[in-house]
């Protein structure tokens, strides 16, 4: 019964490096194994010859994205060569590999890959998990992108986790994907807001806050911080809102005010400061 890594249909996945054959042999004593290997519908070559009773080879020779045919003979002192074995398809993959992950240069993580060397991908899968020493998920994060994407933003990363990035390629030949390759680490960020604007006494009972949010705004909030202008008091979270603004009716008359304000991940993880503006009330 001889195998070859690499399945149609992608079940199991086919190696990165290397087709595998693995065969059983007969009950008598065999002190030869010769291995056959035809590609296409060529004729079949001998590619080994093992001594002793070994029950699998490795073919370090085969190209990614080509279908080869297997089969082994065995010979034995006392009845000499024996007939083929049954035959079976294998083939192997070389995975994309990637470049870069970002780290920290945005609320969503960046990646960038590139395509085999050796074969060209029909499309394209992106696989992430947690760093550490978690398992790989069942499915990818995304697949199917097209064949000349070579690049994707994850906007559904969560600041405050590093992630393990990695991709994967279809063969259109096999229907099969290949395995993971090389991974690499990335991370998001929580921007702080930009544009930070407070009133000066142009509405009567409160100060009016406006900003402008940065990055990812999915599952976000903002947290309002205050103090007295021209002092050296702690800034104070007065408030968290869901949308880029505030109202603030707690600001004492004939006082003025230092703002700035903070992104909230749905985490908890928070942005730095955004820049700073005074502003005051009117009665």
């Amino acid at each position: 019964n001889l195998l070859a890594s690499g399945a149609v249909d992608g079940s199991p996945l086919p190696l990165t490096n290397r087709v595998k054959v693995t065969w059983n042999l007969p009950a008598y004593s065999v002190s030869r194994v010769y291995v056959m290997r035809a590609v296409g519908s060529n004729e079949f070559q001998e590619m080994a010859v093992l001594v002793g009773n070994q029950r699998e080879w490795s073919d370090l020779f085969a190209l990614s994205n080509v279908a080869y045919t297997y089969k082994v003979r065995c010979f034995s002192s006392l009845v000499g060569i024996s007939a083929p074995s049954n035959t079976d398809l294998g083939f192997r993959l070389e995975p994309p590999s990637i470049v870069s992950a970002s780290d920290g240069t945005g609320s969503n993580v960046n990646l960038v890959w590139t395509r085999p060397t050796s074969w060209a991908p029909s499309s394209y899968a992106v696989w992430r998990k947690p760093a550490g020493r978690a398992a790989w998920p069942a499915a990818p994060l995304v697949e199917n992108l097209a064949s000349t994407q070579l690049t994707y933003t994850d906007t559904s990363a969560v600041p405050g986790t590093v992630y393990i990035y990695s991709i994967t390629g279809k063969s259109s030949l096999f229907n099969s994907w290949s395995d993971r390759g090389r991974t690499d680490n990335g991370y998001p960020v929580v921007l702080p807001p930009t544009g930070l604007s407070a009133s000066d006494g142009e509405f009567p009972g409160y100060v009016q806050v406006l900003w402008t949010p940065a990055g990812a705004t999915t599952g976000v909030s903002w947290e309002v911080y205050r103090r007295r202008a021209n002092t050296n008091d702690a800034y104070v979270r007065i408030k968290l809102v869901t949308q880029p603004f505030h109202l603030d009716s707690t600001a004492a008359i004939g006082t003025t005010y230092q703002y700035y304000i903070k992104t909230r991940a749905s985490n908890g993880v928070l942005s730095a400061p955004s820049t700073t503006d005074t502003g005051f009330r009117t009665p």
